[in-house]
Formats: structure tokens, C-alpha cells, sequence
């Protein structure tokens, strides 16, 4: 699927499990944020994820500031991020490991060292938008690894979405959105508003 439905998708489980939760109300665009960046994840193993294209492009944005040694560090900054985006997409192909429930555990632990003072809300956020995006891939005909290291790939073949379809675009990305809204409207955002 294309990155505009994971998105949405993440969204929509950010909003689900600030539902089920009580965290302050000024955590929770941070927290759909997580969920959101936790939705992209998995297709860090794609070579042309959008988050691979975020990390080339931000690495040389700051760099032009400075004359003529910014340009050259970031220039280097960028090669250097694609090529280990290019390197990691190589090694780990694309709906291989990072699609399975493995991962989603293993990403969730990393995200909890790397960030040792998340909240529990955004721990489950991150998890929450992570298998957002591989429950969104089991509706493509490719199917997932879910449960790598074992190789059967599971899919549901009663909805045979192909990435980038005239479906997936003008009829799944549309429901995940309005269902996201409808959820947020009603349960955590509503409660503000009423």
C-alpha cells in the first residue's frame, strides 16, 4: 500500500488506543504522531520508503545554510543516508522481516531504549501504528510474513488491493480517513468538545 494509507491507518490506531486510554489531553496530537510515525516504519525495507526520502532530503536542508562547506557536508550527509537506505533495503527485502510481529515487538523495545521516558500510551501508540501498516499489507495479494521467521506470508484474498490502485486510493485511503475522524470525533476529541 502506499504511504498515504499507512498513514491513515496509523492514525486511525492512534486514535483507537486514545480511546481505550485516559492520557492528558495535551499529549494526544504527539501521541496520534507516534502512531502515525509507527505506521511507516515497516517499509523502512522498501528503497524508496518516504521516510528514507525524509531522512535524505532533512540531512541536506540544515547544511545549505552554511556556504560553501554545508553544501559539500550536506552533499556527502545525503549520499551517505541514501546509500545505507539503499544498503539496508538490499539486505532486508521489502515485505520480508519488517512485516512480521517480531519486528513490531523488537521496534517497540528499541523505541523503549532509545526513549526511556515514553509514556506507556506511547509505547502502545507506536505498536498500535505498526501493526496498523502490516494488518493494511495482509489486504495486498503479496501478503506478509507475519509470523517470520516462518515464510508463509498471510493475506486476505477476498480483497486483492494492489498498491496504488484505483481502489486503494479513491476508496480504502478515503474510509481509513473518515473512519480516523470519526473515531477521534467521537471518542478522545469529542470528549474536549462536549
Amino acid at each position: 500500500m502506499i504511504y498515504s494509507t499507512h498513514l491513515a491507518a496509523g492514525v486511525l490506531a492512534g486514535f483507537c488506543v486514545l480511546g481505550f486510554g485516559s492520557p492528558e489531553p495535551d499529549t494526544w496530537p504527539m501521541l496520534v504522531g507516534i502512531a502515525a510515525a509507527g505506521s511507516l516504519i515497516p517499509d523502512l525495507d522498501h528503497g524508496r520508503s518516504i521516510l528514507q526520502s525524509i531522512f535524505e532530503r532533512g540531512v541536506g536542508t540544515t547544511s545549505g545554510k552554511i556556504p560553501v562547506a554545508g553544501r559539500v557536508v550536506g552533499y556527502a550527509g545525503r549520499t551517505a543516508v541514501r546509500g545505507i537506505n539503499r544498503m539496508f533495503s538490499r539486505i532486508v527485502r521489502h515485505r520480508g522481516i519488517m512485516h512480521s510481529i517480531m519486528a513490531v515487538v523488537v521496534f517497540t523495545v528499541l523505541l523503549k531504549i532509545l526513549w526511556p521516558g515514553i509514556s506507556p500510551a506511547g509505547v502502545q501508540c507506536f505498536a498500535a501504528g505498526y501493526l496498523s501498516h502490516i494488518l493494511i499489507d495482509t489486504l495486498n495479494p503479496q501478503g506478509v510474513p507475519l509470523l517470520w521467521p516462518y515464510r508463509k506470508k498471510f493475506s486476505l484474498p477476498v480483497f486483492n488491493i494492489t498498491t496504488g490502485s484505483f481502489f486503494e486510493r479513491r476508496v480504502l485511503f478515503p474510509i481509513l480517513s473518515a473512519l480516523a475522524g470519526y473515531v477521534a470525533f467521537t471518542g478522545p476529541v469529542g470528549t474536549l468538545l462536549s
